[in-house]
């Protein structure tokens, strides 16, 4: 909890210029000024691995939800004569769209993680 005195201290501060602010008011030091010349690949390559990251995960999460679906579907599945699917040809789909999407993303482009649905000749339509 802040004391009176401390919430008046930054009360005061409302609306001041990061530059009119005291250091001894123990608030936090805006970065330093960059200019665009200084920043590298490798700084904005570290500044996507956070959204990286997040895609991997989403990816995987669609992965498993997509898998329950459709891993398993024997021949017939649509009542139309449909050809089932083996987790042996889920696993090539899977590793696909792993290392295409791991590209894609390595090349910070920002591609949504795709609908995978199975058709009915034995094979998957990804949108």
């Amino acid at each position: 909890m802040y004391s009176g005195e401390e919430i008046e201290n930054k009360r005061d501060l409302i609306g001041k210029d990061w530059s009119e602010l005291e250091s001894s008011k123990n608030w936090q030091i805006p970065p330093k000024e960059i200019s665009t010349s200084e920043i590298t690949v490798s700084d904005i390559k570290r500044s996507f691995m956070f959204f990286k990251s997040e895609k991997h995960v989403e990816l995987e999460l669609k992965l498993k939800e997509y898998s329950k679906d459709i891993v398993g579907l024997e021949d017939n599945w649509d009542d139309l004569g449909s050809k089932g699917f083996s987790i042996e040809l889920w696993d090539r789909v899977v590793s696909l769209l792993r290392r295409t999407l791991y590209e894609i993303w390595n090349q910070m482009l920002d591609l949504q993680v795709p609908l995978v649905l199975p058709s009915p000749d034995g094979s998957f339509d990804i949108h």
